[in-house]
């Protein structure tokens, strides 16, 4: 192609916002093409810093979802260069996309409510350590999953993170699935409910920008290559396949062959003692630890307090500024006709990358004959989760053999395995008293509203 085949990408690469306002208005412009480094305009304008551009596109549609063929996000991209201004606009942008994203579940999640009866399912998920400080501090709660017609009530008590402590409350989130919009939780605890709006908080924005600046950038994902089951064996000198009761379903137990998850990580935005210091709670990780050597998130900051003395969900993120921008010493002309795979020097700053690859080995017990299709459980999964903790464990299990996985569990590192298993399942009509919401006043429910 020649350079005049990508307008938009041309006046991004010259910041030049009239006319890339100007190529916008042409018809049939794609605001998602990829020019030959498989950049979208926004995707470009995030890597070179330019505010205006990303500001315009986003205004026009653009997905910040949008990935180069090397994997990296619009807010990689934009975490790289160190704009905050840059970042705080695509932050924004992801929330509101989000929440787009999430009223077209509701068409879906609503026709696969009505095609199953009322039922009542328990899980319990955890994430687990033989190392007694590290099993103390990973997370693990036991929910109450409960459906009524397009209704959904969703009991669980794990609420927040405080001073190496998992913070512990009865929560309820109410969810009407023709009205995703609305999602309430409750603390009955404090007798305090809260609508989650689809908005998120000035500070949010401002603390977010300055944790993504603290941190690696990281892209991961499960390899294509094929899945193989192979069926668990137990005994010692007469060796039989493996099965487990769960849930009052016999269920055959498989070993997953075959999964390798490709962590990149990204730090030419950090400063070297910022590097050392991921470096070493990534080793803490992968050996043995104490307390006093685990005083870190995989953050660089943070001290622990909130700014106005109340409980927080962990460390306060201190303000990082905006980084000297990098030189962009390539010429459009050098940019748009190089051959070359990757984005070529001298556009943003040059990454400083590191790639590791472990293969694992889960443990899956799969049910046959059970009434509730896995996806469903996703999607409402999906619906309260802040944000998408589900997405890999999603590519996981729509990956497996048909069944519902009962049980999963699934080495994440040679301290840390995250388990998932079915506790009990009931199909019954659900009284519609225990659909109603409490008559609570309104109040900040811990580690919910997006502050």
């Amino acid at each position: 192609m020649t350079e005049g085949s990508f307008p938009l990408h041309k006046a991004v690469f010259g910041d030049d916002a009239p006319a890339l306002k100007s190529a916008l208005r042409q018809p049939g412009v794609n605001i998602e093409q990829v020019d030959v480094h498989t950049l979208t305009p926004l995707l470009l304008a995030a890597k070179l810093g330019h505010c205006g551009c990303v500001e315009l596109l986003l205004h026009h549609g653009a997905s910040v979802d949008a990935k180069s063929d090397d994997g990296w996000s619009v807010l990689d991209e934009a975490v790289s260069y160190g704009n905050r201004d840059v970042i705080k606009l695509i932050v924004n942008a992801m929330h509101e996309q989000a929440e787009v994203e999430l009223q077209s579940l509701k068409p879906k999640l609503k026709t696969a409510l009505d095609q199953v009866p009322d039922f009542s399912l328990n899980f319990s998920w955890e994430f687990a350590s033989w190392i007694p400080f590290l099993s103390r501090v990973l997370p693990s709660d036991t929910c109450h999953l409960h459906k009524q017609g397009s209704r959904l009530r969703v009991d669980s008590t794990l609420q927040g993170f405080r001073e190496l402590h998992w913070v512990r409350s009865k929560l309820t989130f109410y969810i009407d699935c023709t009205d995703l919009s609305r999602v309430t939780v409750v603390d009955h605890e404090r007798r305090l409910l809260q609508e989650l709006q689809p908005r998120i908080t000035q500070k949010y924005v401002e603390e977010s920008t300055s944790s993504h600046l603290a941190s690696a950038i990281s892209s991961s994902h499960i390899s294509t290559q094929p899945i193989e089951l192979k069926r668990a064996r137990s005994g010692w000198l007469w060796r039989s396949d493996r099965e487990e009761e769960i849930a009052g379903h016999t269920c055959p137990v498989y070993d997953v062959m075959g999964i390798t998850l490709i962590q990149r990580r990204r730090m030419e935005h950090l400063s070297e003692e910022d590097v050392k210091r991921l470096t070493s709670i990534r080793g803490k990780l992968n050996s043995s630890v104490t307390e006093e050597d685990f005083d870190d998130r995989e953050s660089v900051d943070g001290d622990g307090e909130s700014d106005d003395g109340d409980e927080c969900d962990g460390p306060r993120i201190r303000f990082r500024p905006s980084l000297p921008p990098p030189p962009l010493s390539a010429t459009w002309h050098s940019y748009s006709t190089s051959s070359s795979t990757g984005t070529p020097a001298g556009v943003g700053r040059q990454p400083r990358l590191s790639e590791e690859r472990k293969d694992f080995k889960p443990v899956v017990a799969l049910c046959h004959e059970f009434p509730v299709a896995r996806e469903l459980i996703l999607d409402i999964l999906e619906i309260i989760a802040p944000y998408k903790h589900f997405s890999k464990l999603r590519t996981l299990v729509s990956r497996l053999p048909p069944g519902f996985p009962l049980r999963l569990e699934l080495p994440l590192y040679p301290t840390i395995s995250g388990k998932v298993a079915t506790q009990d399942f009931k199909l019954a009509e659900q009284s519609s008293d225990f659909f109603q919401i409490p008559r609570y006043p309104q109040g900040r429910v811990l580690g919910y509203d997006g502050s």
